[in-house]
């Protein structure tokens, strides 16, 4: 009977072994999978902050590029403005330089300069207006006498534009100022600077083309040309 129960004692004490050694493996499994998770946590949280960190970097950096283009919009700007107003005064300078060169080259040269070509004139008006019959013109400057005329449009720089104007104002004189119906009407077109390209294409609808030559202005045509009468 003895022998049986200390059988049965040993068995009891090595299960108790059994079992303190089943949950001490079972509390170092437990605290190594705590630990590990703590160890992930505090990696994902330090990730977290260091995204934060970059995106609050990048914001601040983009802030910063924003507030630049601004600054340089901003500059473009004022420089915008300041072009602006150069090319207005230029514009102011040069519509002023055309009054002058009307003034001082071509008005006073147009009668000696028609009449080497042939055209008899011997007066010159500036600033013609007329209106009659809903038709109305302005011409820069008209020489006549009492059976010819010219009129003469200037401008600082010739375009093709400027010669088709021409051309729709010489088909109005004759209705908008009958007194000189009559009269064979000649076209010319006068500019501070005329490219070779315009002055053939003026030539071509008739017009002499005045342009300057050294202190005093000149008709650039051929001596053989022969002018469109209106």
């Amino acid at each position: 009977m003895s022998a049986q129960f200390d059988e049965v004692m040993e068995l009891f004490r090595q299960t108790s072994r059994e079992i303190a050694e089943a949950d001490r493996r079972f509390k170092e499994t437990l605290e190594a999978q705590s630990k590990e998770a703590e160890a992930r946590a505090e990696a994902r949280a330090s990730e977290f902050t260091a995204q934060l960190r970059e995106s609050a970097r990048l914001a601040d950096e983009r802030a910063k590029e924003a507030a630049e283009r601004a600054k340089e919009a901003a500059e473009r700007t004022k420089a915008l403005e300041a072009s602006i107003s150069r090319v207005s005064a230029n514009i102011g300078r040069l519509g002023n330089r055309l009054g002058e060169w009307v003034e001082a080259m071509v008005r006073p040269a147009t009668v000696r300069l028609f009449q080497d070509r042939g055209i008899d004139v011997h007066e010159v008006f500036n600033g013609v207006q007329a209106t009659r019959g809903g038709v109305s013109l302005e011409i820069d400057l008209l020489v006549v006498d009492d059976i010819e005329a010219v009129a003469v449009e200037c401008k600082s720089q010739l375009t093709p534009t400027d010669v088709e104007d021409h051309v729709e104002r010489m088909g109005k004189i004759k209705a908008a100022m009958p007194r000189y119906a009559s009269m064979n009407i000649y076209g010319a077109v006068a500019g501070m600077s005329v490219t070779p390209e315009v002055q053939r294409f003026a030539e071509r609808q008739g017009f002499f083309v005045i342009v300057p030559n050294g202190d005093t202005v000149m008709i650039a045509n051929p001596k053989e040309f022969a002018p469109k009468a209106w």
